[in-house]
């Protein structure tokens, strides 16, 4: 146990709280700055300390920076001697250096205790270390080895929950890189105890993760960065190989998903496969290092890194601005084979490729460029069939194989529970029940949830402005106010409003020689908040927000819209057709998953669809779209 700093000095933590007064300190050197010159005659020797109380207190720190104005010849000599015990004094502005080789263990403090001094390095002529200052200095090394390991590379224990800074401010001010982060060959082999394998990382915790970047992505506020260390974490989002998605039918690629870009370069996942790939959020100013000094298949240091729970329950992490240290860069390139922690992640790298079937992949890669020719051509001649015709018919891209691409700009969560065909959420046996007498009778609806891949064909209301509905509207909200009241159109203050609309769906890929079974979902209030990203406004006043939300069902259901408008001008066919179906609409959708809930709603509750012909017990059976998210 550390005890308190010798008489006239004080710890860290007191000093680094302590404004316009000179004081002595004692700590630990974890990180060196060359030194540099000034506009006069003195050099500026920038370094941090740290002690024990410190850490603890100011954990998202690495330690005091302390500023050191000496002429050149008289700077303390740190840069070999890192690791090393500095002892301040402000009032004589003096700097003694212990080497860390010469502080010896703590079984050894009682000869030092007795009047043997240790060796140390000072530009001024001083007196003796008094024995108090060789026992806390052996005490604070002891303290700190946990924390330093034999390399002596500082570690901390948390980070900002949050960004503190000016966006604005941010994107004029240069960021300030130290010449130690960017020295790529000289980090310390020992991580610390903040150091994890992907496989062991929990939510809502702090880790030091080394990593091998699989992929990088610049957004507008952040940069992505895709690592691997070749260990498996089952929450992480599983990157299906190529053989998995021919065999699922869920083979998709990147950007074009309707082939509106014929010479479209494919970009598929590059592996590894699986639940290996974590992916984090990089804020400033680490996103600007990173983006500058990191490519794909760069080996990488990240400290302090959150991890975290995606909006689809999947693990996650991001790293934040230093609320404290503003400039300090959480982000190392590794460009040192032999590290420990590199040569771990190459030998399991190594291991995961051979044991990956060549065979399959190049099987795969050669599919992959017959495909493309196919659909390149494919998309041709659909092209000059759209110039000889008013109305062509577009089908949904396909794979050679006969597969549906999926839209991976459409994601849902419970990625673990198996995809259910809607002709199974349909007919679910479940529905036929036996009383205890063992009379069999049919259920109205059964409580359940389920995954399910699936296609839009057609939606209700038939315009979008119709897709938000006003709270205010007692035809469509019949629920009271407080004072007992019914809430009117007159009432004061600003309508609320929230979504209402209804997609019809069939199954992506039916059984063949079947007819693909549909349904219609139900998309409401925060499910559909969810699914688009938007807030519920009167659309018909809000030109913005619908244009939105075109935008953004474009994505699910392609041009949908525009055939069903066209569909409707056109005059009524010869060909009889029940008034009560809605008219057959090829469009360019692409099949996607969602999460479905099936419930029962009391007959009288609302005009709502449904697919259940009995209804029975003053009950309709509903099916309600929810923990989907258009990304």
């Amino acid at each position: 146990m550390l005890g308190p700093p010798p008489p006239g000095y004080v710890d860290l933590k007191t000093a680094f709280e302590t404004r316009d007064k000179l004081i002595d300190v004692m700590g630990i050197v974890v990180e060196y700055f060359d030194p540099s010159p000034t506009n006069g005659t003195d050099w500026q020797l920038t370094f941090k300390i740290q002690d024990p109380l410190f850490s603890e207190t100011y954990s998202s720190m690495a330690g005091i920076r302390v500023k050191f104005f000496k002429p050149e010849n008289l700077l303390p000599k740190l840069k070999t001697h890192q690791e090393s015990l500095v002892l301040m004094s402000g009032f004589t502005t003096e700097c003694v250096v212990i080497p860390a080789n010469a502080i010896p263990e703590s079984s050894f403090k009682v000869a030092y205790a007795g009047g043997k001094e240790m060796n140390y390095l000072t530009t001024t002529g001083r007196r003796l270390l008094t024995a108090a200052e060789q026992m806390y200095a052996i005490a604070l090394k002891q303290e700190l080895n946990h924390i330093l390991g034999s390399g002596g590379a500082i570690v901390t224990r948390n980070t900002p929950t949050g960004p503190a800074y000016d966006r604005n401010q941010l994107a004029n001010t240069k960021v300030k890189t130290s010449r130690r982060m960017s020295t790529t060959g000289s980090f310390r082999t020992s991580m610390g105890h903040k150091f994890s394998l992907i496989k062991d990382v929990q939510i809502q915790k702090f880790y030091d993760l080394v990593g091998q970047v699989v992929k990088m992505h610049q957004s507008m506020n952040f940069l992505e960065l895709y690592i691997t260390d070749y260990t498996t974490n089952a929450l992480l989002h599983d990157h299906l190989s190529p053989e998995d998605q021919v065999k699922l039918g869920v083979e998709g690629i990147d950007g074009d998903l309707f082939g509106h870009v014929a010479n479209q370069n494919q970009q598929k996942w590059p592996g590894p496969y699986g639940r290996m790939t974590l992916r984090i959020e990089l804020q400033a100013p680490h996103s600007y290092w990173a983006n500058n000094n990191v490519k794909v298949n760069d080996f990488v240091l990240l400290q302090n890194v959150r991890i975290k729970m995606s909006s689809l329950s999947k693990l996650e992490a991001n790293i934040w601005q230093d609320q404290l240290e503003p400039d300090r860069i959480q982000v190392r390139l590794l460009k040192t084979p032999s590290q420990p922690e590199v040569e771990a992640i190459l030998r399991r790298k190594e291991t995961y490729w051979e044991r990956r079937p060549k065979a399959v992949d190049d099987e795969i890669q050669d599919e992959t460029s017959n495909a493309a020719k196919k659909r390149k051509k494919k998309n041709k001649k659909q092209q000059q069939k759209q110039a000889q015709t008013e109305r062509g018919t577009r089908t949904p891209q396909k794979t050679t194989a006969g597969l549906v691409i999926a839209n991976q700009h459409v994601q849902c969560s419970n990625g673990d529970i198996r995809i259910t065909p809607i002709s199974e959420i349909i007919n679910n046996p479940l529905l036929m029940n036996k009383t205890p007498g063992g009379v069999e009778r049919q259920l109205p609806f059964i409580n359940t949830k389920c995954r399910a891949r699936v296609r839009v064909v057609d939606f209700y209301p038939d315009t979008l402005e119709d897709f938000s509905r006003s709270l205010d509207d007692p035809t469509y909200n019949d629920t009271a106010s407080d004072d007992g009241d019914p809430i009117g159109l007159d009432s004061q203050g600003p309508q609320r409003w929230e979504w209402n609309f209804f997609l019809r769906v069939e199954d992506a890929k039916p059984p063949p020689g079947t007819k693909a079974t549909q349904m219609t979902l139900l998309v409401v209030a925060e499910d559909a908040e969810f699914l688009l990203k938007l807030d519920a406004t009167d659309l018909r006043k809000d030109p913005k927000t619908l244009a939105n939300l075109r935008e953004k069902l474009f994505i699910v259901w392609g041009d949908l819209e525009e055939r069903k408008t066209a569909a409707a001008a056109q005059p009524p066919s010869d060909t009889s057709r029940n008034d009560d179906e809605p008219p057959e609409i090829a469009a360019s959708s692409v099949a996607f998953e969602c999460c479905v809930k099936e419930y029962g709603v009391k007959l009288g509750e609302g005009n709502l669809e449904t697919d259940s012909k009995d209804l029975s017990g003053g009950w309709m059976r509903m099916h309600r779209m929810y923990g989907t998210t258009i990304m």
